[in-house]
């Protein structure tokens, strides 16, 4: 990614966060953890809520921390990437991360990918310690492997993210129902 690409990827983020913080601030504290950003991803949450009993899992743990877990659909570079986790800042009070999820592919695909990714934040939140993207490479570098290396981007991946992937796909086959609807970015 170039310099250019990564300092408006940043602009968007800070623009977002700071956009977003005022209108989150002022939620009461039994507003939800798990925040969709866009139009459909509300009902892509919701979807994998009822359907997937690993992901109603997952949500009801961060539910229980100070993260709040923004999620989001958008294109990819790589065909291989599915989705990620970013940290995006943090308050005294609670910590902020991001799902990405590649739109375009299948809603059991993008389920998947949402179970793992969740998996990823409830990681987060178990490590109050994490509140920065540095404490976040850390945190990743102690329970994680790297999964991917470029001169530019280092990811991580732990197997209980993996699994959590896994679980949630058992969970969408074992449902009787598989909607053909994708998310896509706006």
């Amino acid at each position: 990614m170039g310099a250019t690409r990564r300092l408006r990827l940043f602009a968007v983020l800070v623009l977002t966060f700071a956009c977003s913080a005022r209108a989150f601030a002022a939620q009461p504290e039994s507003a939800p953890h798990i925040r969709p950003l866009l139009t459909g991803v509300d009902a892509f949450v919701a979807e994998g809520m009822r359907r997937s009993q690993t992901i109603r899992s997952l949500v009801a743990r961060i539910e229980q921390s100070d993260l709040i877990v923004y999620v989001r659909a958008r294109p990819f570079n790589s065909p291989l990437t599915t989705g990620h986790l970013q940290f995006v800042g943090a308050t005294p009070g609670q910590r902020f991360v991001m799902i990405e999820i590649a739109c375009g592919e299948s809603w059991n695909v993008q389920l998947s990918t949402l179970g793992h990714e969740l998996r990823h934040a409830v990681e987060v939140a178990e490590a109050p310690w994490v509140r920065s993207a540095a404490d976040l490479e850390a945190h990743y570098s102690r329970i994680g492997f790297v999964a991917s290396f470029d001169s530019r981007n280092e990811s991580f991946e732990t197997d209980a993210a993996a699994d959590a992937g896994r679980h949630v796909a058992r969970d969408l086959l074992g449902d009787g129902g598989a909607p053909v609807m994708v998310v896509t970015a706006r």
